[in-house]
């Protein structure tokens, strides 16, 4: 009898070590895959949700070097250093900063798979950077309000989608 629970229990544990292997399998794959498709900043898949959280499926390197060449075609000014993932009232964006001070905000979309895709509107503010920031609302950007004696000097960029 203790063989034979001894066994099932093995067997038990197998399977479970089995399966976590196969979902640890599935997670590098789709950020193999999300990785091979991120070729825009714009309207691009980057990540999918994994136990709650947001998992970038993109390297950092390649999420900046999309974010540049998104400022040079947009004729935009900015010297891009480096990002974060931020959330503000329940919603996902990326966070570009730049050398000047400026601020740049990108929408992060989840779908009904529990996968992200970069939205379409960035968000660039110099004014309203230490005060959070103007945010993409769908194609328009939230107003910020500034220090006192600074306008609100939020610039929208749009795109149709993929560039």
């Amino acid at each position: 009898m203790k063989t034979i629970k001894l066994l099932l229990c093995v067997l038990v544990l197998t399977a479970l070590s089995c399966e976590k292997e196969e979902s640890d399998l599935d997670s590098n794959s789709a950020e193999f895959e999300l990785e091979a498709a991120f070729k825009s900043l714009t309207n691009s898949k980057i990540g999918f949700e994994k136990d709650g959280q947001l998992v970038l499926a993109v390297s950092n390197d390649l999420i900046i070097k999309e974010f540049k060449n998104f400022v040079t075609k947009s004729g935009l000014e900015l010297k891009p250093q480096s990002f974060e993932v931020i959330s503000v009232d329940n919603n996902e964006y990326l966070r570009f900063y730049s050398e000047g001070g400026e601020v740049s905000t990108l929408a992060l979309l989840k779908d009904r798979n529990n996968q992200y895709r970069s939205g379409t509107t960035v968000c660039t503010t110099t004014n309203c950077a230490s005060g959070g920031g103007c945010l993409p609302n769908g194609s328009y950007c939230s107003k910020c309000t500034p220090p006192p004696g600074y306008p609100n000097d939020c610039v929208r960029t749009s795109t149709g989608g993929n560039q």
